[in-house]
């Protein structure tokens, strides 16, 4: 990786405003597969997967399937609970991780720290305090609460978001011909902004998609439906998965996604009782079709949903 080409990326970043920032020095400790984490005290995730048996469990079971030296990008890592999960799973991947909330970013470096001191892979994986997009949103704060970030737009906020494209990252990492991405986004409401900052990537046969899927505005509806459109004219097919963690749907087409984006769009404009928060979606093309199925046969297999 040029390293030197990274930071002159990272250095670009003028942090907005971040209201409700989590105390980083008031934690608790959470066990995510086979590694204890420390998350903020009122983080939300022990209590989600008591309730909810299968939230936040496929990505794990996905990194068991994916090959030696696959690259694995998280955007929105937050304290590392997913790092921690799916490496759990296969510590043959390597993780480059972005999260702009300053207080889970700190909790995200512990995090690491601990479980690189007991891996011995301290140096084999990056972390990054980044915003990342193709700049679609720039005028906003980040808003932190009950252990989740994301962006809200503010024309009058006092600062710009400034923004890594995940192909400019890309292109400076010195990544291998046939390695395959996996791109991970959680970032509530821009995801399809972060899928669009990869640019030409987005044609790369080696490359796997897994990200959320929630719109609070109409211009989240339009981007997340352009962006199925467009993935899916790069070959693509979806399996969806309902906010809990259930799958709903294997090998969609982007019509069957906008009609899901619709369907949960009207709930969330009052416009329909609510039945439905948000999805996940994994994007899948060519040979990476095989691994999404076998990652979708072995969840089913694990949690007992055939």
């Amino acid at each position: 990786m040029n390293t030197r080409k990274l930071l002159q990326l990272i250095g670009l970043l003028n942090p907005p405003s971040v209201q409700q920032s989590v105390d980083a020095t008031s934690f608790k400790k959470y066990k995510c597969g086979r590694f204890e984490i420390e998350l903020p005290h009122d983080h939300k995730l022990p209590d989600y997967q008591q309730i909810h048996r299968l939230y936040d469990r496929f990505l794990p079971v996905l990194a068991s399937c994916l090959p030696e030296n696959s690259l694995v990008i998280d955007v929105g890592a937050n304290v590392g609970d997913t790092y921690a999960s799916m490496l759990s799973e296969n510590e043959e991947l390597a993780f480059h991780c972005f999260e702009p909330d300053p207080s889970f970013f700190s909790f995200l470096i512990r995090n690491a720290d601990q479980i690189g001191s007991k891996t011995g892979r301290k140096h084999r994986d990056s972390f990054a305090k980044a915003f990342v997009g193709a700049g679609n949103s720039n005028n906003g704060e980040l808003i932190s609460e009950n252990g989740s970030a994301k962006v809200i737009k503010n024309p009058e906020a006092a600062n710009t978001i400034h923004y890594i494209r995940l192909d400019d990252y890309l292109n400076s990492a010195g990544l291998a011909d046939d390695a395959l991405i996996l791109v991970k986004s959680d970032v509530d409401g821009y995801d399809f902004d972060v899928i669009e900052s990869m640019g030409d990537y987005l044609r790369r046969p080696q490359t796997i998609f897994f990200f959320e899927a929630q719109c609070f505005t109409a211009e989240q509806l339009i981007g997340f439906s352009e962006l199925a459109e467009k993935l899916s004219q790069h070959g693509f097919q979806f399996t969806i998965f309902d906010n809990f963690g259930t799958p709903i749907h294997a090998q969609c087409s982007s019509s069957q996604i906008i009609n899901l984006l619709n369907y949960a769009w009207h709930q969330q404009t009052a416009m329909a009782t609510r039945t439905l928060w948000y999805f996940d979606v994994l994007a899948t093309s060519g040979q990476t079709s095989a691994i999404g199925s076998s990652a979708l046969q072995a969840y089913k297999t694990r949690f007992s949903l055939n």
